[in-house]
């Protein structure tokens, strides 16, 4: 089982996957245009949520940290919330953060795993 954290804002994720062997970080784009009708970006958030849920599903993750700058950590949460109760329920904690590198998301997350005990059953 892993500690996942998960920066995310509309438009993509960095997903930093913490195991025993280090740490492995993807990266998801959210994808599409908008339809002349408008119903576009609505669809592409739910299909970037599902491949985002996928994603943490495949990691088997045992506590998850939702970080990034605007509401979509939020709607992310909700949508678990409402479909996936139990992935839902491994969200540990959801913390507003900028746009930073990769390397300063890392730290963050390892600080913030590190504090709840969560390394000591890697």
């Amino acid at each position: 089982m892993a500690a996942v954290a998960v920066w995310m804002d509309r438009h993509e994720a960095k997903i930093f996957v913490f195991g025993a062997d280090g740490v492995e970080a993807h990266h998801l784009k959210a994808h599409g245009g908008v339809h002349p009708s408008g119903h576009g970006k609505e669809h592409d958030l739910h299909k970037f949520f599902h491949e985002l849920t996928s994603e943490l599903t495949r990691t088997k993750l045992k506590e998850c940290l939702l970080m990034g700058p605007g509401v979509a950590k939020e709607q992310f949460k909700h949508e678990l919330e409402a479909k996936h109760p139990q992935l839902a329920q491994k969200i540990v904690g959801m913390e507003s953060t900028d746009h930073l590198s990769d390397a300063q998301l890392q730290d963050h997350a390892h600080r913030f795993f590190k504090h709840r005990g969560v390394f000591e059953g890697l």
